[in-house]
């Protein structure tokens, strides 16, 4: 009997785990917790990365398009209220809706002037500006393409804008610059155009 209880307490003995052990395994898996969320927040920052400049450069090319339509040479399909059209056949001529100048206004504005009935002179005003984004949350500004009354927002994004003349008074120089509002990433990309359509 007497070596049946030392048997018994020599296996009573192991079964826990010593507070080294216990201190040991802790640390490390504290370790490991440390290492799986720096690899994790890498992991997450890569994807919103790739969606946020995705979205600039989605703005940047609404931008571009707008203005390339607009000082293509000729106003693009005009709306209702504009003047009447001219014969079939002759629209998007050398002398209907012509763009007839561009110049830069108080250096944050840029007016597109057009000649609808051919006489060479300024009709029709196509004005770009920034106004504030309707979304509250949202600290940049929107582009805004205004003609007739009408205002229609071309890109968001948008930080800044500066239209200057360039050096030898032959261009006029627009600057874009756009920042996205993600708190998570700061992207901010410059876009420049140089237009040589000067009154």
């Amino acid at each position: 009997m007497t070596k049946h209880r030392r048997i018994c307490a020599a296996t009573s003995c192991r079964s826990g785990f010593t507070l080294l052990e216990v201190t040991l395994v802790g640390g490390l898996m504290a370790f490991l917790a440390v290492l799986l969320t720096s690899a994790w927040k890498g992991i997450g920052r890569f994807p919103v990365d790739i969606m946020v400049r995705s979205q600039l450069l989605q703005e940047m090319d609404l931008a571009v398009a707008a203005l390339s339509r607009d000082v293509g040479g000729f106003m693009p399909i005009p709306s209702s209220d504009s003047p009447p059209l001219p014969p079939l056949g002759n629209y998007g001529g050398t002398s209907h809706y012509c763009l007839v100048g561009c110049q830069n206004n108080n250096d944050d504005r840029l007016d597109l002037s057009y000649d609808t009935n051919g006489d060479e002179t300024s009709d029709i005003v196509v004005t770009y500006y920034l106004a504030d984004d309707p979304n509250d949350a949202v600290e940049t500004k929107i582009l805004v393409r205004e003609y007739d009354g009408n205002i229609f927002t071309v890109a968001r994004y948008v930080e800044d804008l500066v239209v200057s003349k360039s050096l030898d008074f032959e261009w006029i120089v627009v600057e874009l610059t756009f920042k996205h509002p993600h708190p998570r990433s700061d992207h901010t990309r410059k876009l420049t155009l140089h237009l040589k359509c000067m009154e």
